[in-house]
């Protein structure tokens, strides 16, 4: 089965459908043809109705940090040309033990304490490493 693919036009039109539509008493669950979010969960493709509150610019920097999830943004978004001061291809040549494995994990060592300082790095470059929780 393939993926469906909308206009903007008729994206924008699903998602005004949709607003406020996860339940409704005397709602049959398997309705084949339910529009409602709990209908819509037993169907073989889900698409969530989602309203952004931002919009990204082609001359937006963007900084991702975190788990592997941050990593697939950032290449999303160099994907798209779009600047990521963050994204890393130093070890892009390295050669990984598992075949088909990416070399994400060398970038990927984030924990609270790591998060914490490359903020206070990126804010003040004089503050020194801590070890400490954040208060």
């Amino acid at each position: 089965m393939s993926t469906y693919i909308a206009s903007a036009e008729q994206a924008f039109h699903n998602s005004k459908e949709s607003r406020g539509r996860c339940h409704k008493k005397g709602a049959l669950p398997n309705q084949a043809d339910g529009t409602l979010a709990f209908q819509r969960l037993r169907q073989q493709l889900f698409t969530p109705a989602i309203t952004p509150g931002f919009k990204l610019n082609r001359e937006d920097e963007f900084f991702a940090i975190g788990s592997c999830f941050a990593r697939r943004v950032e290449a999303a978004l160099a994907g798209k040309k779009m600047e990521v001061l963050s994204r890393a291809t130093e070890f892009d040549f390295f050669s990984i033990g598992n075949k088909g494995s990416k070399n994400l994990g060398f970038t990927n060592k984030y924990n609270t304490f790591s998060i914490y300082n490359e903020l206070r790095w990126a804010l003040d470059p004089a503050a020194e490493l801590s070890s400490r929780e954040p208060r």
